[in-house]
């Protein structure tokens, strides 16, 4: 996927290739529909400074639209970049979440909402979280997605896998390392390290005050497109939380979450965009407190 996909066969480069040189992949680069979701499941943390508890929270998040290759250029280090306009999402299709509830036993199925005309939503934005559909859990079972739209049907799947943790959070007593320096920053370290073969993984850091004070993960469909384009920042041993974030005298949660890859198959005469995917995975947390 992604940036192994690039390496092979450019996008820059498809028109000096001939067809069978990358087979299907030629499709999927001249494809010009996009489509990346992921599922992320959230344990209950708890505010190391106030004790406030947070709810477990499963999210469902899927960016459907088109590209536009004109905006997708290299930058001088070589790497793909997107630029604005590469992305235009599309409204009115019907994505559906579908997966076997191990807990009831029970094959679920969910609709998730169209948020393209929502305030907090863009266009070709879908999206369901466990608060209002409660059916929506996580576990580590396989997950389908499908997005139907103009008489083309598009499958992605992904097998959810188990959390990984931080080793700064096993380490620390109760998972909260206290006394941290307001001002300096803080690493993150996989607690299993496996360089380029990492997953991909995002962190978020938040506070009493502010749910998303940071975190790496991407916010739009352009910063999903880009993720495609380019993974390794996603990929490292290590991250490191910027120092300025940390106040004095306060409290915070970081959670962690390393995504598995899925595979995408197309019923029609069109295919999505080389490195369209279904992410999943489950965070581990811990927290911080500063002097």
């Amino acid at each position: 996927m992604m940036s192994r996909a690039f390496v092979r066969c450019s996008l820059l480069a498809l028109a000096a290739l001939p067809l069978a040189a990358c087979g299907s992949l030629a499709d999927q680069l001249q494809a010009k529909n996009f489509a990346v979701g992921a599922l992320l499941s959230t344990p209950e943390t708890k505010d190391p400074k106030s004790s406030t508890t947070i709810p477990a929270l499963t999210t469902f998040q899927l960016y459907f639209g088109q590209i536009d290759e004109s905006k997708i250029s290299l930058d001088p280090s070589g790497k793909q970049v997107a630029a604005d306009g590469a992305f235009t999402g599309v409204s009115g299709a019907v994505v559906k979440l579908t997966f076997h509830d191990a807990g009831s036993n029970q094959d679920v199925e969910l609709t998730a909402d169209d948020l393209s005309n929502s305030p907090n939503g863009s266009p070709g934005e879908y999206f369901l979280d466990s608060k209002t559909a409660q059916k929506l859990v996580y576990d580590q079972t396989t997950y389908t997605a499908t997005i139907s739209y103009s008489g083309q049907t598009y499958t992605m799947q992904v097998a959810a896998p188990p959390p990984v943790d931080i080793q700064e959070f096993e380490n620390a007593q109760d998972r909260v390392i206290t006394g941290h320096s307001a001002g300096a920053p803080l690493t993150l370290t996989r607690s299993v390290e496996k360089g380029s073969q990492n997953p991909i993984a995002f962190w978020n850091l938040s506070s009493q005050a502010q749910a998303e004070l940071d975190t790496n993960a991407p916010k739009d469909p352009l910063g999903f497109l880009q993720l495609v384009l380019d993974d390794s920042a996603w990929r490292a041993d290590t991250f490191a939380v910027p120092g300025s974030d940390f106040q004095p005298s306060s409290g915070y949660v970081v959670t962690f979450a390393s995504l598995a890859e899925g595979s995408v198959t197309s019923s029609g005469s069109s295919s999505l965009f080389v490195g369209s995917t279904l992410l999943a995975g489950a965070a581990t947390w811990g927290g911080v407190t500063t002097d």
